[in-house]
């Protein structure tokens, strides 16, 4: 592996739209192209890397991918390498999380007897999921391929930014079936069902299924709208809810709506007599903002059913980026884990608006956006705004000004304030601090252009001096956070320091010189629980002794349970 020695003296960052990208720097390079072979998508996907293989695009929508369990923490991405078993191809995942939510519109290709659960792991064939070996399972950058060995069907994915494509080789006669279950997505733990409301399917002629449907998991009340299409007709359409078929509307008397269901677990059965005869190809289009946008945003992205072709697209939008960064000197595995890990950076934030413009808001309602400008989702930011966004402000420097303004309208747009971690709409409140707050005030320091910068100070100036939630008040007035009173009281100070700092960039833009002193100045509030006798931050009470014991290995410690006598004096 490169050490930090290596990797200064030899990297050469090639930075699209900036100035190392107007020289010359890589001219000779013996690797100037095919930089995807070193990409590998099954790094991660085991131990607790909680990363996904499926195909995508730089920064996409549609991330499909084989889901292999819903309800286990090692499967936040719906795919862990020590699975045997695949239940399906869903269309959104999350990427290194630690908390899981998305796995939305399973495509399940089957033969033989419809199955509608999708079984025990450890039992074959109790339900539609299919046994797989790693030796018929293939990922590059905007593909993945796949054999389902329980039904000989070759599977193969590829993506847009807002829509997927698969490729179905039925290998064996007779005839297959696709199941679409409406109701998969990632659990709790095991036996907690997805939690969704207000879902709908409905089957438009021969060749589509539109849906929509609302979830309370992680994002509680993100809503999802899709659009299926296949490239021949389907000879029958079943529709079930909660597992019980929904008898055919166009033959049955006094049915109000034709070939549609409501409620909240719905599954829909395609017929494929022909399955065999001809590969079969499914493309999925996804809106967050209605079935028109999912429709609109599948025929703006996929017009036809060239497989290769959106294939090879996917592949060279994935060559692009991967070439703004190049490296030389590096072993070939120096190359696979660096290549991977720039892929692997570049799987968040997902594009959230429409072909169109329209996105949905973090207040629930749809806006538009000027020609030209992207709305982003999935920000990570406790985990990203270190490093990540300021990897962007280098390699991404065109896409930065839509990232930073997304979170700008974010804080405006939202009930709740600066973006903590917003998904799809919704923010979740995941981890501590509001380090949104970093990621535009770098930005700002940086001079982007193509953000306002003066609509952000208002909201994040409100966080900074009204809030008092999770420690902000004890924080301002004490100049710490007591950890007698307030759980990860040392963390939160420390993050909240850091945010201080942050919007005291954002005051001076703003022309808010005297809050940009105050914040200036609190930043410093680290210095408080920091021990200059042990040389470490510590836990400090509110009456402003350390805590006792301190062993600064642990974590997770919990002081208000200490006895008084284990509470040293300052």
């Amino acid at each position: 592996m490169l050490t930090r020695r290596q990797l200064l003296g030899s990297t050469v960052l090639a930075a699209v739209g900036s100035a190392l990208a107007r020289r010359d720097i890589t001219a000779g390079a013996k690797d100037d192209r095919d930089l995807c072979r070193y990409v590998d998508p099954f790094i991660g996907t085991g131990g607790h890397g909680h990363t996904f293989p499926g195909a995508t695009v730089p920064f996409g929508t549609v991330q499909l991918s084989p889901d292999t369990d819903f309800a286990r923490w090692d499967t936040c991405s719906g795919y862990h390498y020590d699975d045997r078993s695949i239940l399906g191809f869903s269309h959104t995942h999350l990427s290194g999380t630690g908390v899981g939510d998305m796995l939305d519109v399973l495509v399940v290709p089957a033969t033989g007897p419809v199955r509608l659960e999708p079984g025990d792991a450890a039992l074959p064939g109790s339900g539609y999921r299919s046994r797989f070996a790693h030796a018929d399972e293939h990922a590059s950058p905007g593909y993945y391929r796949v054999l389902l060995q329980d039904s000989g069907i070759d599977a193969e994915l590829t993506a847009t930014a807002r829509a997927g494509l698969h490729r179905y080789q039925f290998t064996r006669s007779g005839a297959g079936h696709l199941l679409i279950d409406f109701a998969h997505g990632m659990q709790d733990r095991p036996g907690v069902v997805t939690r969704i409301t207000e879902a709908s399917l409905r089957v438009v002629g021969q060749d589509t299924l539109i849906g929509e449907r609302r979830v309370h998991q992680w994002a509680d009340g993100r809503v999802i709208y899709f659009a299926l299409q296949v490239s021949r007709p389907f000879a029958a359409a079943e529709l079930y809810s909660n597992d019980l078929a929904v008898p055919d509307c166009e033959q049955t008397n006094g049915c109000a709506t034709a070939r549609e269901v409501r409620g909240s677990r719905l599954k829909c059965i395609l017929h494929f007599p022909d399955a065999h005869e001809a590969p079969l190809l499914v493309k999925v289009g996804l809106s967050s903002v209605d079935a028109a946008g999912a429709l609109h945003n599948l025929e703006a992205e996929i017009s036809g059913w060239d497989f290769e072709g959106i294939r090879s697209a996917a592949r060279a939008t994935w060559e692009r980026e991967l070439s703004r960064v190049r490296i030389h000197g590096a072993t070939e595995v120096d190359r696979r884990i660096f290549y991977t890990a720039l892929y692997y950076s570049m799987l968040a934030p997902t594009l959230f608006s429409d072909v169109d413009g329209r996105y949905r808001g973090m207040d629930t309602a749809v806006h538009r956006l000027p020609a030209g400008r992207n709305n982003y989702s999935t920000y990570s930011l406790w985990d990203t705004y270190r490093a990540l966004h300021p990897l962007f402000t280098l390699i991404q420097q065109d896409r930065v000004p839509d990232f930073v303004q997304g979170l700008v309208r974010m804080a405006v747009e939202s009930p709740v304030g600066p973006p903590i971690w917003p998904l799809q709409g919704i923010e979740t409140r995941c981890m501590i601090g509001w380090h949104s707050a970093v990621v535009i005030a770098e930005a700002c320091a940086k001079g982007f252009s193509g953000i306002n910068y003066g609509e952000a100070w208002p909201i994040f100036r409100k966080r900074a001096f009204e809030n008092d939630a999770d420690g902000v008040g004890e924080y301002r007035r004490l100049g710490y956070i007591s950890s007698d009173r307030t759980v990860e009281a040392v963390s939160k100070t420390l993050e909240y320091a850091y945010d201080d700092w942050a919007m005291a960039t954002l005051a001076e833009a703003a022309g808010a010189a005297d809050d940009a002193k105050v914040l200036r100045e609190r930043s410093r509030n680290y210095r408080n629980l920091f021990d200059a006798e042990k040389g470490f931050m510590r836990p400090r009470l509110a009456d402003g002794r350390w805590a006792e014991p301190f062993d600064p290995r642990e974590m997770g410690q919990n002081p208000t349970a200490w006895p008084e006598t284990r509470i040293a004096a300052r």
